[in-house]
């Protein structure tokens, strides 16, 4: 049989397939990290099995073990620094490019809207301020009204004139549609309606804490928020011995306990 084409291309070697062509490809960093953590905590839990360190030659293999961990730690946090780099770049140039326009403090929104509340602000107190008065006015109104429907309530109930019965129950009718007024006048709140619809613009009350008896104010949360104040002084008495004096009777009505720790 005669050796076609096909037969002699069958049998040439394919340049292709090289040694290690089948090979994986490199792990990415975090694989190599993800790796190299699992592996170590692995064998860290070999020796965290609740038998103590009683030899030298124990303690010199975990401490072996710890400076591998950390130095995992260090090339994986390189790896994820590496790998961030080219979003926090592409992160940052977005918001820089937003910062200028839209920050929530400094932007020019921001700014444009902080000096519109402020030239705002004069008219909105002006008309919360006759807001005020129309109420305090109308409960005025009220009382007096009522006076004047009790009083005729009154003399109609020793009375037989019919139409003297019915003015004071007009008259009660009045003092109750008076209040009703009144208590929505004491309920309105000064707002001004943009044009074309939207938010009502208003007002807020802002209150903010002056410090000027700080022996009631101690007084005051040690009774009512006990945890939150302990909480605070540890804090406190921390930092003092974090950069400061550190011997025990230091701090007046802290113990300080000296451990230590291995680094």
């Amino acid at each position: 049989m005669a050796t076609t084409v096909g037969d002699l291309l069958d049998r040439m070697p394919n340049p292709r397939a090289v040694i290690g062509d089948n090979q994986p490809p490199e792990p990415t960093p975090f694989e190599l990290t993800a790796k190299e953590v699992n592996d170590l905590y692995e064998e860290a839990k070999l020796w965290l099995d609740g038998e103590p360190i009683a030899t030298a030659g124990q303690a010199s293999e975990v401490g072996e073990l710890r400076k591998r961990i950390q130095a995992a730690a260090k090339a994986g946090e390189e790896r994820r620094v590496a790998e961030a780099k080219p979003f926090d770049e592409a992160k940052k140039k977005v918001q820089d490019a937003y910062n200028p326009l839209i920050h929530k403090d400094k932007g020019k929104t921001a700014l444009a809207l902080s000096a519109l509340n402020t030239a705002l602000a004069p008219y909105l107190a002006e008309l919360d301020r006759q807001q005020r008065a129309e109420a305090a006015a109308l409960r005025a109104k009220q009382v007096e009204a009522e006076r004047v429907a009790r009083e005729a309530s009154q003399a109609a109930a020793h009375s037989a004139n019919l139409a003297q019965r019915e003015e004071a129950e007009r008259l009660q009718d009045e003092a109750k549609a008076i209040a009703k007024t009144a208590n929505h006048a004491e309920k309105a709140k000064a707002q001004v309606h943009a044009t074309g619809g939207g938010r009502a613009i208003g007002m807020k009350s802002v209150w903010t804490p002056t410090l000027e008896d700080p022996a009631a104010a101690l007084a005051y949360f040690r009774q009512m928020r006990p945890a939150e104040l302990k909480e605070w002084m540890l804090g406190q008495a921390s930092d003092i011995i974090r950069v400061g004096p550190k011997p025990p009777g230091s701090i007046p009505g802290f113990r300080i306990a000296e451990t230590k720790q291995a680094v």
